[in-house]
């Protein structure tokens, strides 16, 4: 058999043809067992489709199509699509219309009844359904990928606890962009619970809603800040930083507050440099869409089950650290 797989001289031509013939035999017997188990192979089969949509600020919208972008670039077998929706409406909208011929979507958004209604519709119609950065109702989604964000909130709560321990009177404001987000919840609530456990001389104020806008958050604190003149610390949980900066700039106070907040953007990139913001909080958002978009690749269209994903990691940022 050796001479005839190699070609090599010396086999009677008879002999020849009986040990192809064998061969070819084995070689059809293996292929219709593997058929049998694994199903026929198809060379017409569509490349899977996935969406992301994105309904937060504009600047971190950005950076998400961003990523966006360069997943679909490093992933040619792949058809992804990415939608930023800024309204309650467009959302609903977009689940409804643009993401019929979807294979799966990954989502950022509200956590209300019509979005939940929807995306609920569409998990039990057979699409992988996935809830980033902000977690939704378990029988909406197949599974969350993001940070945890309750324990960026401790985080939050320790350096500014750090920070003022030793200043009397002080007080601390929370800026939340919408309690309809529960990642903004979870991180004000992580917040509170550790000033309240570990620094209790530093009193934590009502919360400030900037509603993602920079005009709205520059006018609810610029009202806070000047109705409460002991105020030396802020967090930021959302967007609307440049309206939060500009209120912080406008005081005449000796001491510069404690300024903390979430997300490396256009826009907080610049105060971080300039000492506006003192702690940036970040997630890699390029990891996230790969993670993201390899997890429907994987998942099977019908499973129903919800799936627990690890958190990912976050970064600390400063001035000195933030290359």
């Amino acid at each position: 058999m050796d001479r005839v797989l190699h070609g090599r001289a010396g086999v009677h031509p008879r002999t020849r043809d009986k040990v192809n013939q064998a061969l070819a035999q084995l070689e059809a017997e293996y292929e219709h067992r593997a058929v049998e188990t694994f199903g026929a192979p198809s060379t017409s089969q569509a490349p899977q489709r996935f969406g992301f949509i994105i309904q937060a600020g504009q600047a971190f919208t950005e950076s998400f199509l961003t990523a966006i972008e360069k997943q679909r670039n490093d992933d040619r077998a792949l058809e992804i699509e990415g939608l930023g929706a800024a309204s309650n409406e467009e959302v609903v909208e977009a689940i409804k219309g643009w993401t019929g011929g979807l294979d799966g979507l990954a989502i950022v958004c509200k956590n209300i009844p019509p979005i939940i209604d929807e995306l609920k519709r569409l998990w039990q119609g057979g699409k992988r359904v996935m809830a980033l950065v902000s977690d939704l109702e378990l029988s909406a989604r197949s599974a969350y990928l993001g940070i945890d964000n309750r324990a960026a909130g401790n985080v939050a709560a320790y350096l500014m606890g750090r920070h003022l321990e030793g200043r009397s009177g002080a007080q601390v404001a929370v800026v939340v962009g919408s309690f309809s987000y529960r990642c903004h919840e979870d991180r004000e609530i992580g917040f509170r619970s550790i000033m309240r456990q570990q620094f209790k001389s530093v009193e934590v104020l009502e919360v400030i809603k900037g509603e993602d806008s920079d005009e709205a958050t520059y006018d609810a604190a610029r009202k806070l800040l000047q109705a409460e003149p002991n105020i030396v610390g802020v967090y930021n949980v959302h967007g609307g930083n440049r309206g939060l900066a500009q209120a912080l700039a406008e005081l005449k106070h000796a001491y510069r507050p404690v300024y903390i907040t979430h997300e490396l953007n256009r826009v907080t990139e610049p105060l971080l440099r300039t000492q506006q913001i003192d702690y940036l909080i970040v997630q890699d958002l390029d990891e996230m869409v790969r993670r993201a978009t390899q997890f429907m690749r994987e998942i099977p269209g019908d499973d129903r089950g919800t799936h627990a994903l690890e958190h990912m990691p976050f970064r600390l940022l400063t001035q000195f650290n933030i290359g």
